[in-house]
């Protein structure tokens, strides 16, 4: 009990001396948490007790003002000597997977270097990739006339082009005084994509008809163009029989070719920026570029044709994996606030199932995308459903568990009655 009483007293008192009671002065005292304005202000203190008190005073007025030159200046000198590239080891990867880094920094100067620290371009939280900063990457000491690397493992919050800025070697050794940057190369980029969850099944309202005119690779076939060979199996036709491989291998060889489509659909993912709200990884635009991908994902892996709509670009999916990862490097490259344009690409005139995805300030509204056969997906910023006789045909909320248990609401949506 007594220990109890104890941890609360200290509790209170904690809360006490951290507690801000005039936070309307911090913009006239803020400045003193900086080292530099402190030393100059002991400097003036020195020379107004040398001249008052005792002339042996400006002694240390010299010492202080040493250390100030040294503060000042050895910073600056130091980083017009060194000289930073950066390499990422993959050149695409998905939010929250890790991907190595590596940094080499070149010494020109015969002294060893301390207290380096890799800032801006790995933004991890929505204020600091709205700034351009990010996470401080603290390096161990560059020896003189050498090149050292480092590597360490990034792990991208958001989807995105890494860096986001331009990186930069900062110092500010050996006082923490001021602090010199000098900007980096980066030798290459990193598309970061968004991240999906696979969806099992396909809506009952699409037509899952095999269609000859719309053909994928994911699937060997009957049609379309020849994706390999492979041994004769009992009831193939022999109108497959390869017979240059049959006669150099003496075994019945047949082609492979390309599989009719289950069914063609449009997805359409509105990016106007008027509609989307929030900042970062938690803003609408991230989660509906989310839910796409994972739509396309998930329709490209049941043998449909997906044609998806970003912009004023459409890209068809199911043909290779280029085109695939040709829309995901396009959604990785959507800038952070959206697009301004408003109006839709022209697409094929021929009837396809459509699927919209969107957010709560266009469902309903006359600017809304919508045509006679799409079903709509909406991103919503709050976890408040819509009403009964305004609802969409699938929700979804900003928040990270709601895209993991979209795999389940996407289910009971496509056998819905």
């Amino acid at each position: 009990m007594n220990s109890l009483l104890r941890g609360r007293w200290f509790d209170r008192i904690s809360g006490l001396l951290h507690h801000d009671f005039c936070p309307s002065m911090n913009q006239f005292v803020y400045w003193l948490k900086n080292p530099l304005w402190t030393l100059l202000l002991a400097v003036v203190g020195t020379v107004l007790c040398g001249f008052f008190v005792n002339p042996q005073v400006f002694a240390l007025t010299a010492i202080l003002c040493a250390v100030f030159v040294l503060g000042v200046v050895w910073p600056w000198i130091v980083v017009r000597g060194l000289t930073c590239r950066i390499r990422f080891e993959s050149t695409r990867t998905q939010e929250n997977h890790p991907i190595a880094v590596r940094v080499s920094i070149t010494n020109r100067w015969p002294w060893p270097v301390w207290g380096l620290a890799l800032e801006q371009g790995f933004a991890v939280s929505s204020e600091l990739a709205h700034q351009g900063a990010g996470e401080s990457v603290a390096l161990s000491r560059v020896s003189g006339w050498s090149t050292s690397e480092f590597t360490w493992s990034f792990v991208p919050q958001r989807r995105g082009v890494y860096p986001l800025t331009q990186p930069a070697l900062e110092t500010g050794f050996p006082f923490g005084l001021v602090r010199a940057r000098k900007l980096c190369e980066a030798e290459n980029e990193l598309l970061v994509w968004p991240r999906t969850v696979m969806l099992q099944s396909l809506p009952d309202t699409f037509d899952q008809a095999p269609r000859e005119d719309q053909l994928t690779d994911r699937h060997a076939g009957d049609y379309g163009d020849m994706l390999g060979t492979r041994p004769f199996r009992q009831g193939d036709s022999l109108r497959r029989v390869h017979w240059a491989q049959t006669a150099r291998h003496g075994r019945v060889i047949v082609c492979e070719r390309q599989s009719p489509a289950a069914c063609s659909v449009r997805v359409v993912v509105d990016l106007r920026a008027a509609i989307h709200r929030g900042a970062g990884q938690d803003s609408t635009l991230e989660q509906v570029l989310r839910v796409a991908a994972s739509v396309c994902e998930s329709l490209r892996s049941q043998r449909a044709s997906v044609e998806c709509v970003l912009g004023r670009e459409v890209i068809t999916v199911g043909a290779s994996e280029s085109d695939w990862r040709r829309l995901l490097d396009q959604m990785a490259r959507v800038p952070v606030g959206g697009l301004s344009e408003t109006s839709r690409p022209r697409t094929r005139g021929r009837s396809v199932s459509e699927m919209v995805i969107t957010t709560e300030l266009s469902w309903g509204t006359a600017s809304a995308v919508h045509s006679a056969e799409s079903r709509t997906i909406v991103v919503r910023s709050e976890t408040q459903s819509a009403e009964d006789d305004h609802r969409p045909w699938l929700e979804v909320a900003v928040t990270p568990a709601d895209l993991d248990s979209l795999a389940s609401r996407w289910g009971r949506a496509c056998h819905a009655a």
